[in-house]
C-alpha cells in the first residue's frame, strides 16, 4: 500500500498528515489552516481532516479577518467609517485622522468636536466605529456618554482613548462611563500616573489581532491612567511600567477596547510618542 505496511492496507494505523479541504491555494492565508488527518486503526485510509479552517465569503462585520483567504481584508465590504469624538485643542483630532487615513482601512473619518457639542445619534450612526479622547472638558460628559451607549447597543464600535477614561471632565461619564458596567472597562477611579517616559511591555497576548503589526512603541512623558481593569476587562499588552496599554472586553457577545494613551503623535510635546500607535489604533478601532 501507497505508505502503509502492506496486506492491502494504504497508510500506517495511527499516523496523521496535513490535509485540506478548502479552496487550493488558500490554505495557511487569512483565517484559513490546515488540518490533521489521521490512518483508521484497519490501515485502509485516513478519517476526517480535523482542525482546518477554510475558506468563507467576506463578514463585512468583522474587518480584521480575511475570510475568503486570498490575502485581502473585507474587499467587496463597504468602506469603513470613523468618527473621531475629541476635545482637543484644534488640529490634534486632525492629525489623528490624517495617519489613521493613511493607513488606507478608512474610506471616511469624520471629527466631532465635544467641547463645543455632542454628537448626535444619528451623526454616529454613519460610522463602524467611534474613537474618542480628550485633553480638555467635554461639554456635556453625561450626554456623550449616553449617546455612547446608544451607539454601541446598535452595533457599534467603540474605543476609548486617553483621557476619556480618566479624570473629571475629560472623563466620558453618563451610561457608558457608569464604573458599575456594563460598558467600563478601564477602572475610572485610576488617577492620572506621574509624567515619565514609558514604552512597550509585557505583551500577554501576543497573537490577539489588536497587535497586528506592533512591536515597538515609546511614550514620552507620559501621562496614563492608573485604573486597572474592570467588568471583565482582559488586558492584552502592558507598559513596561506595568499599567496596562490595551485592554479588551466583551459585552453585548461584541468586543470594546480601551488604549491607554494619548492618540495625537506630535501635537502636544508633553505626550509625543513613536513606534506603532497608529497599528494600535487602527487594530483598536476595526477590532
Amino acid at each position: 500500500g501507497v505508505g502503509g505496511t502492506g496486506g492491502g492496507t494504504v497508510c500506517e494505523p495511527s499516523s496523521q498528515m496535513p490535509c485540506y479541504d478548502g479552496t487550493p491555494g488558500t490554505a495557511n492565508v487569512g483565517k484559513c489552516q490546515m488540518g490533521v488527518a489521521t490512518c483508521t486503526p484497519d490501515g485502509m485510509g485516513y478519517g476526517p481532516c480535523l482542525g482546518q479552517v477554510t475558506d468563507a465569503p467576506e463578514d463585512c462585520s468583522t474587518p480584521l479577518f480575511d475570510e475568503n483567504c486570498d490575502g485581502a481584508e473585507n474587499e467587496g465590504c463597504p468602506g469603513e467609517h470613523l468618527a473621531i469624538v475629541a476635545a482637543a485643542p484644534p488640529g490634534y483630532a486632525d492629525e489623528v485622522r490624517n495617519y489613521l487615513m493613511a493607513t488606507g482601512s478608512f474610506e471616511i473619518i469624520t471629527i466631532y468636536d465635544a467641547s463645543t457639542s455632542t454628537p448626535a445619534l444619528a451623526d454616529l450612526q454613519s460610522n463602524q466605529s467611534v474613537l474618542v479622547f480628550s485633553d480638555k472638558v467635554f461639554l456635556d460628559p453625561v450626554a456623550l456618554g449616553n449617546v455612547l451607549a446608544e451607539y454601541y447597543d446598535g452595533g457599534g464600535r467603540v474605543v476609548l482613548a486617553i483621557f476619556s477614561t480618566v479624570g473629571a471632565g475629560t472623563r466620558v461619564q453618563g451610561r457608558f462611563g457608569d464604573p458599575a458596567g456594563p460598558y467600563t472597562i478601564t477602572d475610572t477611579t485610576g488617577a492620572y500616573s506621574t509624567p515619565a517616559d514609558d514604552s512597550l511591555g509585557a505583551v500577554i497576548e501576543p497573537q490577539n489581532r489588536l497587535m497586528r503589526n506592533v512591536t515597538t512603541f515609546n511614550y514620552k512623558s507620559s501621562v496614563k491612567s492608573q485604573g486597572g481593569v474592570i467588568n471583565s476587562g482582559v488586558v492584552v499588552a502592558e507598559w513596561a511600567s506595568g499599567l496596562p496599554l490595551i485592554v479588551r472586553g466583551t459585552i453585548g457577545n461584541r468586543n470594546r477596547v480601551d488604549v491607554n494613551f494619548y492618540p495625537p503623535q506630535t501635537q502636544s510635546a508633553m505626550t509625543a510618542w513613536t513606534g506603532d500607535g497608529v497599528a494600535i489604533l487602527r487594530n483598536a478601532v476595526l477590532f
